[in-house]
């Protein structure tokens, strides 16, 4: 695990400080020796935070996480070793996990959301980090006995997390909270558009293809930059259009792809 973790991290960034991974390596192995035995947590949890362009403190609170909120290491410790910053995050991701949600009680819900949009008005770290130990647990929730645990877990994500995504613009980890949320939560609806899904990806895929390439074509033709990308829509987007034409057959749906463009910044020329 030890190197697995160091490459990742100096693969990201080669200024990283090498001497701090190893003393988080070393809390995190002595603190939770069977997790560190299966590293996989750690890794997926860095290759979540990594798109985002994260500094060093946010990646070594996300990897203190879990040794931190279970108690294995002092506060006092991290700080003194890696910071007030981490402390801070660490801190912050600890009472944001704190929150009581209800599912039935909206005013609940708001007055939740209000505290983590001041949490992420404080430190933009918190919430990312709190977002990529959310995805992962997410992505492991199958694991857990507790059925009822497991929805009521679903609806928060789905109800606090994925509306902070959408405030961010981190798209990424919205349709998959969105798509797991949804899996977990109403399994049934999920495995059906799942099903229909499948029979039409390869015609979508052809879709996209064509219309990724007449675009190109036409952008290029007429001087402009751009990348041009296209995708099938997450499984929860494409269930809240189909209740909201009260149908069950993606078949009544006319958008269920979607294209992007993003164009590179042009400069002027002088005198233009």
């Amino acid at each position: 695990m030890s190197n697995a973790i160091l490459d990742k991290l100096k693969s990201y960034n080669k200024d990283f400080d090498e001497e701090k991974v190893k003393r988080v390596i070393s809390l995190i192995r002595n603190s939770d020796t069977d997790l560190f035995q299966d590293h996989t947590a750690y890794l997926d949890i860095i290759d979540s935070l990594i798109p985002l362009r994260p500094d060093e403190d946010t990646l070594f609170a996300a990897l203190l996480h879990r040794a931190f909120v279970n108690g294995f290491v002092d506060g006092e410790i991290i700080e003194e070793v890696f910071g007030s910053d981490v402390f801070g995050i660490l801190s912050g991701v600890k009472n944001l996990e704190s929150l009581i949600y209800v599912e039935n009680d909206r005013a609940v819900q708001v007055e939740n959301l209000r505290k983590m949009i001041l949490v992420m008005a404080k430190d933009i770290r918190v919430i990312l980090v709190s977002l990529a130990c959310r995805l992962h647990k997410m992505r492991n929730l199958g694991k857990i006995k507790d059925k009822a645990g497991i929805v009521t877990y679903s609806a928060e994500t789905l109800n606090l997390y994925v509306p902070i995504c959408a405030r961010l613009g981190i798209y990424r980890f919205k349709s998959q909270l969105e798509d797991l949320s949804f899996k977990y939560s109403n399994p049934e609806e999920y495995k059906n558009i799942s099903k229909q899904l499948d029979k039409l990806r390869s015609s979508c895929n052809l879709s996209i293809a064509f219309i990724k390439e007449q675009l190109e074509k036409f952008l290029e033709s007429r001087g402009i930059k751009a990348d041009v990308s296209g995708r099938i829509k997450n499984f929860y987007s494409i269930y809240r259009k189909l209740k909201g034409k009260g149908s069950d057959f993606i078949g009544d749906l006319d958008d269920i792809f979607a294209m992007r463009i993003i164009m590179s910044a042009q400069t002027e020329k002088d005198g233009d």
